[in-house]
Formats: C-alpha cells, sequence, structure tokens
C-alpha cells in the first residue's frame, strides 16, 4: 500500500499543478497547486517524502525534476486500488484503516484546495466511527494498550499492598473517544483494584458525553471534565498534586511546547506519581493522509524536540524531554515492539511542580 499512497500523493499534487516545471521554489509549486494557506507545513513534509523517495531534488532553494517525475494518471491508480481493495477490505487488520484512507483520498482535492474542512471528512456530521474504528481495528493499537493497562495495574497493586495507601485517582489526558480507556478501565475492574476516581478528561463536551454513555454504568468511580493540558491545571479547577496516575495516549504530542505540556501534566501528579504515556514514535506516510491533514498535526513550536516533518517524539526525545523535567525511573514496559514505531513510556515524578509567571514560550533548541 505504501508505493501506491505514495504515486497517489505525488499524481494528486501533479493534477492539482505543482511540479509542473523543474526548478520552482517551494513557494512557487504551493502556490501553483493552489493549497489551502494551512497546507504550507503539510506540503514541505510530502516534498522530503519525495526526496527522499527520489522523486524530486533540492538544491539552492529550488524543486529539481527530471522526466521520469510525470507520475501515473490518477485513473490508473484507482484501478488499481479497486484491484487490491478485496485483499484490504477481508482482513480484519486493515479493512477500517483503508476506508479511513480511501475516504480522505477520494475528497483530496477538496481537502487541499481549501474547499471542505478535512475536520468534516475525518468526522462526518461529527461522527466518531470513521477514526475510531482505525484506532480499535489495528492490531499495534490493541497491543499497546494492552500492555499499557497491564502495567498500570501491576504498578497499582504494588502500591495498594501499602496498608496506608488511599484509593487510587487516575486522570487520562485527551481521552477521546476512549480506545485507550476502554481497555484500562476493563484491566482495572477485572483486577479490583480499588479506585477511588478515574477522571476522563478531554478538550471536546461531545467525548466526554461519549465516556459517559459508554463506560458510565460499569464503573461508578468515573467522573468526567474538560481539560486543556496547554493550560496550568489549577486554573481549570484541578487539585495539584491529587493524582497517583495521568494516562496520556497519543494526545501529549499535540501541543505547541512539549515541556510546558509535561509541567502542566507533573502538576497533576503526586511525588512518586506515574506518568503514563502511550505514543507514536516515528512518522508514518499514512499521517499525510489523515491527522497530517488537520491543523492540530503542525501546531508545535519546537522542532528541534521532534521527528522531522511532525509533532511526535521518538523514544530517545521522550527520555531527554521527561528526564529535563523531573521525572525519573523512566520504564519502556513495551521495549521489545520499539520497531512498530510506537511506545509505552512510564515515569515518576520527583515532586517538584514549576508554576508559569508569564505566557510560555516555546524552548530553545
Amino acid at each position: 500500500m505504501k508505493q501506491l499512497l505514495l504515486d497517489f500523493l505525488w499524481s494528486h499534487l501533479r493534477t492539482l499543478g505543482a511540479f509542473r516545471a523543474s526548478g520552482q521554489t517551494p513557494e512557487a509549486a504551493r502556490e501553483s497547486a493552489g493549497l489551502a494557506p494551512g497546507y504550507g507545513a503539510w506540503f514541505d513534509e510530502c516534498l522530503r517524502v519525495f526526496e527522499a523517495a527520489g522523486r524530486l531534488e533540492r538544491r539552492d532553494g529550488r524543486i529539481l525534476l527530471d522526466d521520469t517525475a510525470r507520475g501515473r494518471p490518477i485513473e490508473e491508480l484507482w484501478r488499481e486500488w479497486e484491484r487490491e481493495k478485496p485483499v484490504w477490505r477481508e482482513n480484519p487488520d486493515l479493512a477500517a484503516t483503508h476506508e479511513l484512507v480511501e475516504t480522505t483520498l477520494r475528497a483530496f482535492p477538496d481537502i487541499l484546495s481549501g474547499r471542505r474542512p478535512a475536520t468534516e471528512v475525518l468526522f462526518p456530521g461529527g461522527s466518531l466511527d470513521l477514526v475510531q474504528n482505525a484506532y480499535a481495528t489495528n492490531p499495534a493499537s490493541a497491543y499497546f494498550n494492552q500492555v499499557l493497562a497491564a502495567d498500570l495495574v501491576a504498578r497499582l497493586r504494588r502500591r495498594s499492598q501499602d496498608r496506608t495507601a488511599d484509593p487510587a485517582r487516575i486522570l487520562e489526558i485527551g481521552a477521546g473517544t476512549g480506545a485507550t480507556s476502554a481497555v484500562v478501565l476493563e484491566a482495572l475492574r477485572s483486577a479490583r483494584i480499588d479506585v477511588r476516581e478515574y477522571r476522563y478528561t478531554d478538550l471536546s463536551r461531545a467525548f466526554l458525553n461519549h465516556a459517559e454513555h459508554a463506560f458510565g454504568a460499569e464503573n461508578p468511580w468515573l467522573t468526567y471534565g474538560i481539560l486543556d493540558i496547554e493550560r496550568p491545571v489549577a486554573e481549570q479547577g484541578l487539585t495539584p498534586g491529587a493524582y497517583d496516575a495521568v494516562v496520556a495516549a497519543n494526545v501529549l504530542h499535540a501541543t505547541r511546547d512539549i515541556r510546558h505540556t509535561l509541567r502542566n501534566a507533573k502538576a497533576l501528579l503526586r511525588p512518586g506519581g506515574l506518568l503514563v504515556l502511550n505514543e507514536l514514535t516515528a512518522n508514518n506516510l499514512l499521517s499525510q493522509f489523515s491527522f497530517g491533514l488537520l491543523d492540530g498535526w503542525w501546531r508545535y513550536e519546537d522542532p528541534h524536540l521532534r521527528v522531522q516533518g511532525s509533532p511526535l517524539l521518538s523514544t530517545a526525545g521522550w527520555r531527554h524531554v521527561l528526564t529535563r523535567e523531573g521525572f525519573h525511573a523512566i520504564a519502556l514496559p513495551a521495549r521489545e515492539a520499539e520497531d512498530l514505531g510506537q511506545q509505552i513510556i512510564v515515569a515518576e515524578s520527583d515532586g517538584v511542580v514549576r508554576r508559569a509567571t508569564a505566557a510560555p514560550r516555546p524552548s530553545p533548541p
């Protein structure tokens, strides 16, 4: 699928008007394609991908092409897509991801030109199903959620052996559709962990309503609240140092300044409390057809800490920023799965909370 997607990306941009002539500047190529203003960073990543694949060269600030760079007609690519489609559809691990990518591909010209918001395509009519199904059926996502839940339960069980320990308080940041929450909540119930509160948070009230409907009946200790982790938590009605564990699955990277974000997350934890992350750690071409089309993917202002062309951090990058922000005992319970481009990262707070006295600025290189 990777080669076919690369061909689609190239041919769509060529059809829109990019790369009509060798020697264009990136700005001229982007303008020729008529891309909407918000797609500058997305187009720059396309250039990096094409250069790595040998589709073009960049020299002295210009894009150099050769006669073999014309690409295949879109119609031919769609015929190949339809021939391969039954194989993907019959594979339960690929079917939902295939549907997500095909949906955006069909709308590509309208999305890139700004005629249709990418959010409207990825979340049609406000529905979460297209994205939620792609996560829920992805075997890698399922594996990492299980590892996260099992590791958290084991740590909370050890904590509960201390007779003076209170019931656990857990908060999840950006819980969204609850793909990770569902696995963690089931693991907590099955292990009979004594839980005082599991606070389900997100930026959107719609996700909180979804969670109450989907998980509330089985989990009486579940609470809900809006949380913007880029803002100090005390300003949002949360008590600093109140939680034993903070869970965040593929959400912390989607912020402007990762070190500032970690400070806010750390403020939620008691000394020795656990920050439990489930994060993608490698850039992937699929992003150009899904979350890379959304403004939030490109919000970051500290590129020196991120994986090139994305808001993601490598495993080593996470170790670096966590250590700098006063976390220790950093563990990787899924270390053997590093080559899947995702990782579970668990770190303990040293209990020191830093509070901003002015508007935060991106961390310097």
